[in-house]
């Protein structure tokens, strides 16, 4: 190989070397690419869920000590014109040691508009002031966030007997229409005879409260329909039950117009302290 060629190789070699110095010294393989920063995750179990990280950045100040805690997510309602319908959701990771309290959390859109989470009623009650409480989001639990007022005049936890509520009023997303039946989940009183348990069983829906009976029916029929077939009863029946408390919140934010815009949208969920806990795009 004569003088010239090693002279190239040399000089080739050394190239390479100071290339590679410089790419160790701005950040080597952890140096953020142009796809770092938020993105859309997978959905959670749910069509249409999409989650967005927080802040890449661990040394970022605005970030919250509860990043990676709570996820803030949306679906195609958080794109809907009406303020009854459009919503949003956070979700407490599964992972999570302890449970989260989020009534003092704000959300914040595009435009900079923020609002406080708040408190909600544990045990929702019909015709009574209702007492509010802190939202302590268990590991893996989420709260539905919609834009628009409560068909019931406050927020809530959902229960087991939730789906009575729906028959009157419209909620978006739909309540779960599982309520316990009135027949096999509970102990009959021994004055309903027969034909009135076969009445029930045959006639009356999970979640349904009948207002007019038949009227051969015994007035020991209608009087254990009138008590315990609808939310009130129901309440008072199961409310002990283990299963009661379903891993589920609906907030109401009392806006007559929607908060979030149909697209381009930045939607911001800060903690009691305004750091970042997370934020989604689309």
């Amino acid at each position: 190989m004569d003088d010239q060629v090693k002279k190239d190789l040399l000089w080739v070699a050394g190239i390479l070397v100071g290339l590679f110095v410089i790419w160790i010294f701005s950040g080597g393989p952890s140096r953020p690419t142009a796809t770092s920063g938020p993105f859309i995750n997978a959905p959670l179990n749910e069509p249409g869920f999409n989650i967005s990280q927080s802040i890449q950045n661990n040394n970022d100040d605005s970030s919250s000590a509860y990043k990676y805690k709570a996820n803030l997510g949306y679906t195609s309602s958080a794109k809907e014109k009406d303020s009854q319908k459009e919503y949003i959701e956070i979700r407490a990771s599964s992972g999570n040691k302890e449970n989260l309290n989020i009534s003092n959390w704000t959300l914040e859109n595009q435009n900079g508009f923020k609002i406080k989470i708040g408190q909600v009623a544990i045990l929702p009650l019909l015709g009574e002031i209702n007492t509010s409480q802190d939202i302590l989001l268990k590991p893996g639990e989420k709260v539905i966030i919609v834009s628009g007022w409560s068909p019931i005049g406050t927020n809530f936890q959902l229960n087991k007997c939730i789906g009575y509520l729906s028959q009157m009023q419209d909620f978006y997303p739909k309540l779960p229409n599982n309520c316990p039946d009135p027949i096999k989940d509970e102990m009959l009183p021994a004055t309903l005879d027969n034909a009135c348990i076969n009445y029930i069983d045959r006639e009356f829906k999970i979640c349904a409260t009948y207002i007019t009976l038949p009227s051969e029916l015994s007035n020991n029929c209608k009087q254990y329909a009138n008590e315990r077939i609808n939310y009130s009863g129901c309440i008072s029946w199961h409310k002990r039950d283990s299963d009661f408390y379903k891993p589920e919140y609906r907030v109401y934010l009392k806006q007559d117009q929607e908060i979030w815009n149909n697209s381009h949208e930045k939607i911001i969920l800060y903690d009691e302290n305004g750091k970042i806990v997370d934020w989604a795009d689309y």
